[in-house]
């Protein structure tokens, strides 16, 4: 296959060459589509969430929004925390939901001149619409500088510590099947894998590991 010119720039620059020959094609076409997804009234929202919220949260949110903003668009993706803030951070997505809004306030670590470097949030374990008498976490953060230096652990720490102490008998948690380095991290600190949760992103299934850790 022979490339031309702008196969080759495309190429050279990490593009999609049949993306760049429909641009080329009829660049009036792709201008208008490009402004019809910038308009304010009219255009696309790549809004990226947890699974877990896709059943309840999200449904209801985007019914409240297109009440008031009808020809809006959205584009929906569902992953992991970590991965929807780098596609955020990398402008692939609009805004993002990584956690529910826990029942109890938030924990932050801060450095010594007062940076935050990690946070973590718990409250009621889910089980679809009904909140039961165990713990989850809902999200455990840190900045990737500060991963491996004790702040992740000193935050878990402090997060079963408060909800063994309000009662809890069990804190679960949901991680990604492929995230290798959150599963030993939970793992060393002593959770257990109880199950498995496989959701849709478009066409294909991701899936979730329960685990769960005796408080």
């Amino acid at each position: 296959m022979s490339l031309n010119a702008h196969d080759h720039f495309a190429g050279a620059a990490g593009l999609d060459t049949g993306a760049v020959r429909e641009v080329l094609a009829d660049p009036k076409a792709y201008a208008d589509e490009v402004r019809a997804d910038a308009d304010p009234a009219t255009g696309k929202v790549a809004f990226g969430f947890l699974h877990t919220m896709g059943a309840e949260t999200v449904p209801g949110l985007l019914h409240a929004f297109r009440a008031d903003h009808p020809r809006i668009r959205f584009s929906l993706v569902q992953n992991y925390g970590e991965a929807m803030l780098e596609r955020l951070r990398a402008g692939e997505l609009d805004l993002c939901l990584t956690s529910p809004v826990p029942d109890a306030p938030d924990l932050v670590a801060e450095a010594d001149g007062g940076e935050l470097v990690g946070w973590a949030a718990s409250g009621p374990y889910r089980d679809g619409e009904v909140r039961t008498a165990d713990a989850e976490l809902y999200a455990l953060y840190l900045r990737p500088e500060h991963i491996g230096r004790g702040v992740g652990r000193a935050l878990l720490t402090e997060v079963t510590h408060r909800c063994a102490s309000a009662g809890h008998r069990w804190m679960y948690l949901w991680v990604l099947k492929d995230n290798a380095r959150a599963r030993r991290f939970y793992e060393k600190y002593g959770f257990e894998p109880e199950g498995t949760y496989a959701f849709m992103v478009g066409t294909h299934a991701d899936e979730d590991i329960v685990m769960r850790l005796k408080l």
